[in-house]
């Protein structure tokens, strides 16, 4: 059995689940992921899937909208994209202020066929955590595997104008995306009800103890204004 929960913190079990992951696929240390999310720290967001036996197996960092504004939105105006920031926000019709920046999406990759359920179960926090915090939007600077992966579920993402996939912190085509969450549930829905049901309404992820929506509610009284703070130059990657 599995527990999916979310908070404003995460012990060094949540931390060192990220690490394992993101080291085995691209080299990432403790430094680097500390130089590229540290200044977001106030802005953060944890989800966590915890096996009963107390390992936890899968993580998900979300940035959430505060007065840094979101990584995804300012790493796109660096190389290797350099685009106009703010005009790839107008283009796509983004609400920065109603937007979740998923930086991470990370599962044991020792869990085998069990990996699909923990993915699983951190995709349905993401998809109804946005909607019970009123976060109507996704960003994410993302691998190509996981891409893939979130479309074969029915979730479907797409480029942020102006960006397409490049060699980003090791990975050989990261991508900046984006999606409006109520239309890419409603189309998971026409295109994949399989999925739509397993995932998004979490009838499938009977091995895993889903929080209430009273659960995925984050307190955000302590995001800060950090928009005076100097922007992190280190990439934003999932697997």
């Amino acid at each position: 059995m599995y527990r999916l929960t979310m908070g404003r913190s995460a012990d060094a079990s949540v931390r060192r689940c990220e690490l394992d992951v993101l080291a085995h696929w691209y080299g990432d240390t403790e430094q680097l992921l500390d130089e590229a999310y540290g200044g977001y720290a106030d802005q953060t967001a944890f989800l966590a899937v915890e096996r009963d036996d107390g390992l936890v197996v899968g993580v998900s960092r979300v940035i959430i909208p505060g007065g840094r504004g979101l990584k995804t939105l300012a790493d796109i105006g660096s190389p290797p994209w350099s685009v106009d920031a703010p005009r790839a926000v107008s283009a796509a019709g983004l609400d920065p202020d109603h937007t979740w920046d998923i930086a991470t999406i990370t599962v044991r990759r020792e869990l085998g066929a069990a990996g699909r359920v923990v993915a699983g179960a951190l995709y349905y926090g993401l998809i109804n955590g946005t909607r019970v915090n009123d976060c109507s939007w996704i960003v994410a600077i993302i691998d190509r595997r996981a891409r893939s992966l979130l479309s074969m579920v029915g979730l479907p993402l797409h480029a942020i104008p102006g960006t397409a996939p490049e060699l980003y912190m090791g990975s050989p085509a990261c991508a900046p995306v984006y999606a409006h969450m109520p239309t890419l549930v409603d189309m998971q829905r026409a295109s994949d009800p399989e999925a739509h049901r397993l995932i998004t309404l979490g009838h499938g992820l009977t091995d895993v103890l889903l929080p209430d929506d009273e659960g995925l509610a984050l307190d955000t009284r302590d995001v800060v204004d950090l928009s005076a703070a100097e922007s992190s130059s280190s990439e934003v990657k999932n697997v």
